[in-house]
């Protein structure tokens, strides 16, 4: 008898894909970004949202990577380290070569605030500069694509701890300041930040956004962000 599998391997059976037959291609939303993105509480509830508004028309994409630097690849000693992926720069690049996008948008940028001096080596802060530099990447891969770009702020995080250090820094606030000034400054850019952020203090996420740990979005907080950001579009 000619045995098609080893029985000492495990196999698991699921769906892959699926593929419809519809009349019209639909059109292909990107969600871009971090654990932030990848969490799903906003960008779950925009889909919804996006779903209802234009009915049967979007496929959505959710790529976001739980860690993941715009700058730099995975350099950590976080436990989760293996799954903080490639740099987003070049990660952007290979999704926008291999699969139709019609829109994105893109949230990414707090990670390589947030590693540096906690999960990652201090010396890898990156300048403003550096910040801006990859983001006109992104900006430039959206363009060369075609693709509409619709970019969120960096999101506060001031109190946050990771890995028992603290990961907020005023030298941190300060690139984050500089960073989203420079995203202010798009007519294409939604300043999350300044929704999210605490009335007496905008260096941190207001309690009705938090999670608890000072970074992450709350289920009803993401619910709320994505009925902003519709509020911004439509």
């Amino acid at each position: 008898m000619i045995k098609l599998v080893d029985e000492r391997t495990e196999r698991f059976f699921g769906v892959n894909a699926i593929e419809i037959k519809r009349d019209l291609p639909a059109k292909q939303l990107l969600f871009f970004g971090d654990s932030l993105t990848n969490q799903g509480y906003y960008s779950a509830a925009l889909s919804d949202l996006w779903q209802t508004k234009f009915p049967d028309r979007w496929g959505l994409i959710n790529a976001g990577v739980s860690g993941n630097r715009l700058l730099r690849d995975a350099n950590t000693n976080s436990v989760w380290g293996s799954s903080f992926g490639p740099a987003g720069v070049g990660r952007l690049a290979r999704i926008l070569a291999q699969q139709p996008v019609d829109a994105l948008i893109f949230m990414e940028g707090l990670n390589d605030l947030l590693h540096p001096g906690t999960t990652a080596p201090a010396a890898e802060l990156p300048t403003a500069t550096a910040l801006i530099d990859g983001l006109r990447k992104v900006e430039s891969l959206a363009a060369d694509a075609g693709v509409p770009l619709l970019r969120l702020t960096i999101t506060p995080f001031k109190t946050a701890v990771v890995d028992g250090r603290d990961a907020w820094t005023p030298q941190k606030e300060r690139l984050r300041q500089m960073v989203n000034d420079y995203l202010k400054g798009f007519s294409t850019t939604i300043d999350l930040a300044g929704y999210v952020a605490d009335p007496q203090d905008s260096a941190v996420l207001a309690t009705p956004f938090d999670c608890g740990d000072h970074i992450h979005f709350s289920a009803e907080g993401g619910q709320r962000i994505a009925e902003f950001i519709a509020g911004q579009l439509w």
